[in-house]
This record gives structure tokens, sequence and C-alpha cells, in this order.
């Protein structure tokens, strides 16, 4: 009986947790929506904002950046996880040498293995630095292609008023990756490397492999 009444009231807690928690998105999002427009770069270029992850997703990314025309599009904000510790490494040697790119890091909205509970504040907590990195730079762009980091930032950008370019990773060939999943349905351009996924996906576009 004892036990059941601590659960009872554990799950209240949680419960109360996560409508604040939704209380403060809610919050933020409206923030966002009024005071956090993309502008224009002084000489006329496109903001952008680029999400890398650790592994595979970096090298993809870099790919991507490897074709973009710095005359264009700048300055170029990164943002990576707090604990990635290879993406600046890999950037070095394969980011275009006339990019203007800057570096911001959140902390991940949740770690592998987490519980879903326990990643409530940790969620938060990524949400506002992810807030903040969005509304320093303004972005009109935003570029990202499956790691979990990129929700939030994405999110928050096409609040903002920025355009989604999602990158599908190479890798996914039968189903979406969660983060192309949650935001497949916001983003203005969806790239697959796959037919099938172009097949199962209306909104998707299959452009051959391009990273």
């Amino acid at each position: 009986m004892l036990n059941e009444a601590l659960w009872h009231a554990y799950a209240e807690r949680m419960i109360d947790g996560a409508a604040a928690a939704a209380a403060l998105a809610c919050f933020l999002l409206l923030t966002f929506y009024f005071h956090a427009a993309p502008r224009a770069a002084g000489d006329g270029r496109v903001p952008t904002l680029v999400v890398l992850g650790s592994g595979g997703h970096t090298t993809e990314m870099l790919r991507l950046l490897g074709g973009l025309d710095a005359s264009r599009y700048g300055p170029v904000t990164l943002v990576v996880a707090a604990s990635d510790t290879t993406s600046a490494a890999k950037a070095a040697g394969m980011l275009p040498l006339d990019l203007d790119a800057t570096w911001a890091t959140i902390p991940r909205a949740r770690e592998v293995g987490q519980p879903f509970v326990a990643a409530v504040p940790t969620t938060l907590r990524a949400l506002c630095a992810a807030a903040a990195v969005v509304y320093r730079a303004r972005p009109r762009l935003v570029l990202c292609n499956g790691p979990g980091t990129c929700v939030p930032v994405a999110a928050l950008g096409v609040v903002a008023g920025a355009r989604l370019i999602f990158v599908e990773s190479w890798c996914r060939v039968e189903s979406l990756s969660l983060s192309g999943r949650l935001l497949y349905p916001v983003a203005h351009r969806f790239v697959v490397h796959w037919p099938r996924l172009r097949d199962r996906y209306p909104r998707a576009e299959y452009l051959g492999r391009i990273c």
C-alpha cells in the first residue's frame, strides 16, 4: 500500500514537471515567434545554421558543406553537442577555407540509454541552449542531417522563420531516423538517399547520393 502511494505521488510529480516543461516550451516558442525573426547578413548573404553530430553524421554534413557557396551563404554557425569530442577535429580538415564559420555548443537533450523521465530536465536545458544559439545566429537557413542534437535547433529555427533543409543520413535505407520522423512534417525540403524512402514518404526528395 505504501509503495503504491509513493508511486502515485511520484507519478503526479512527473506529470506536474511535464506540464511545466510544456508551458515553458510554449513560452519559448511564442517568444521566438515575435522576437527572433531571421535577418540578412550585412553583405546580403544568407545566415546559415548547421548542426553536426559525432561520427557519420558529421562526416556526411562536412561533405555537403564542401559544396556550399561561401559568397552566398554566411555567416555559418556550426552547432555541436557538448559531449561531441570529434566533430571539431574532423571539420578542421574538411571545411572550405573561405567559409565564414563560428562554433556553438549545446547540451544533449537525452544521452544514449538515459530514461525518458530523467530526460525532462536535460531536454529543457538543451531547449534553452538551442534557443540562445538560434536567437544569436538569426538564421534564414537551417541545415541538418539527423543527429538528435538537431531537433530542438531545427524546430526553433523554423518557429523563428528560417527555412529547414533536412538531409537524411545515407545509412537510412528502409526507414527514417527518429530525428527525420520528428522533422519531416515541418522541413521545407526533405532529402533522402534511397528511392524506397522517397516512395514511402511523399514529401521526400531523392537526388541520388549527395554526401
